[in-house]
């Protein structure tokens, strides 16, 4: 029988990224995604927001890249997969275990922010021209 195992999120960190090493150098990035869903009460008719938080792990440069460039915040695009974690409480010796996304794919949505970042300008402006008038536009001039 075929299986199929497959998650795409869109979301903002609900927390900073996480690295850790592994005793053989191998980068684990842990993080927090945050999804939204907003639907209309059937009974009420009122409108609810319900936001749902799923912890995701990348490995290797992957995982790197994620902790130098994202932050608290920060949009992404996940494809991954589902793994259960379990392991054994230390101090009641209950088993427990936790479903996390292990990113198999990521995109940067939006723009990149950091505390030294200065806010960008939102204000238009007006085009400045690059020549003068009645002159056509030369080939390097083509943004395409």
């Amino acid at each position: 029988m075929a299986s199929y195992n497959c998650v795409t999120l869109i979301g903002n960190l609900s927390r900073d990224p996480e690295l850790k090493f592994t005793a053989r150098g191998k980068a684990i990035c842990n993080i927090g995604v945050a999804t939204n869903r907003e639907f209309k009460n059937p009974t009420t008719g009122e409108l609810v927001k319900e936001v749902t938080f799923v912890d995701c792990k990348a490995f290797g440069k992957q995982g790197e890249t994620m902790a130098k460039y994202l932050a608290k915040g920060s949009s992404v695009f996940i494809q991954g997969r589902l793994h259960l974690e379990s392991w054994e409480d230390k101090q009641t010796g209950a088993k427990r275990s936790k479903m996390t996304v292990v990113v198999e794919t990521f995109q940067f949505i939006g723009e990149r922010k950091t505390a030294n970042q200065p806010a960008r300008q939102t204000t238009p402006t007006s085009p400045q021209p690059s020549q003068t008038e009645g002159q056509d536009a030369g080939e390097d001039d083509i943004p395409f």
